[in-house]
């Protein structure tokens, strides 16, 4: 693997892991009562791109919406640890997809 694109993965885990944290304060803020539309960061265009996609689809979308949800649930004591490994998870998870939409775009 090349270093620019490690570097870029690597900078895709730094976007995404602060992705997730302010999903958890956004959605924690959601539960109860406020409107958070404005203060939802909009990063996963670009997140998508550092990791070397075209754009970002549906599938990577509902993905994405499952690592919020599961952001929001942490705990206290989990969430710093927590935020690296869900990160790398999602990247990996975005591959997977990538890979799968290139196999089906083959057929």
């Amino acid at each position: 693997m090349s270093d620019e694109k490690e570097e870029n993965i690597r900078l895709a885990q730094i976007l995404l892991r602060e992705y997730l944290r302010n999903a958890k304060l956004t959605g924690g803020l959601e539960k109860i009562g406020f409107d958070i539309t404005d203060y939802k960061l909009c990063l996963m265009d670009e997140i998508v791109l550092l990791l070397g996609q075209k754009e970002l689809t549906d599938d990577v979308c509902d993905v994405v919406e499952i690592y919020e949800e599961e952001a929001v649930k942490l705990s206290y004591y989990d969430f710093p640890e927590k935020l690296d490994n869900m990160a790398s998870v999602l990247i990996n998870e975005i591959f997977r997809i990538s890979e799968e939409e290139r196999g089906i775009n083959r057929n």
